[in-house]
Formats: structure tokens, C-alpha cells, sequence
């Protein structure tokens, strides 16, 4: 940075006023903790595709249980378990899938 600024002609202390300002703003996201606020892992679906690699045969068939969400409330159309994953869609049209109310 210091080299690009030199060769823009920028003045020394400006030059240093640009480096102090660009290390107390870019440090300060360090500092920043994120909250998560809905976390879904469909680790509990089983059935065949995704995770084993086969998107093919039983999952296409087998809808996915809300019951074995991690989070209830879940609306799918078109939403097959597969291996610890969802499935959306066939080769008919496209899935989807609608979370629980977020508050």
C-alpha cells in the first residue's frame, strides 16, 4: 500500500494518516461476534442422495418428515430425505421449501 501511495505523489503524512486509518478500520471487524439466530442441519433425514453421493432412486420418492427436522415447522413441496440433506424437486418441476416462523 505504501508503494502505491508513493507513487500517487500523496504527501508523507497523509500517506501515514491513510495507513493508520486503514489499520484501526480494517482491524475492528476482529473484534465482532456473530449471534446465529436459526441454525438447520437436517443431519436427522435419511434416505438415499447427497451425502453419498447417489441423487438418484429413493430419495426421489421418500417426502421429507418435518419430524425429523432439527426445527419444527417446516412446509415443503416437492422435498425429498435424502442422506442427512433435503432433496428438492424432480425431474417434473422444481422444489421448495418454506423455514419455521423466525421471531
Amino acid at each position: 500500500m505504501e508503494k502505491l501511495l508513493r507513487k500517487t505523489g500523496i504527501n508523507q503524512s497523509l500517506r501515514l494518516l491513510l495507513i493508520i486509518a486503514s489499520l484501526v478500520f480494517g482491524s475492528s471487524a476482529w473484534g465482532q461476534t456473530t449471534t446465529t439466530i436459526f441454525s438447520e442441519t437436517f443431519d436427522n433425514f435419511a434416505g438415499t442422495g447427497g451425502n453419498d453421493n447417489l441423487w438418484s432412486g429413493s430419495a426421489a420418492g421418500t417426502d421429507a418428515k418435518t419430524t425429523s427436522a432439527d426445527n419444527q415447522g417446516w412446509s415443503f413441496i416437492k422435498g425429498y430425505a435424502a442422506d442427512q440433506c433435503v432433496k428438492f424437486g424432480t425431474k417434473n418441476g422444481l422444489g421448495s421449501a418454506t423455514t419455521p416462523t423466525l421471531n
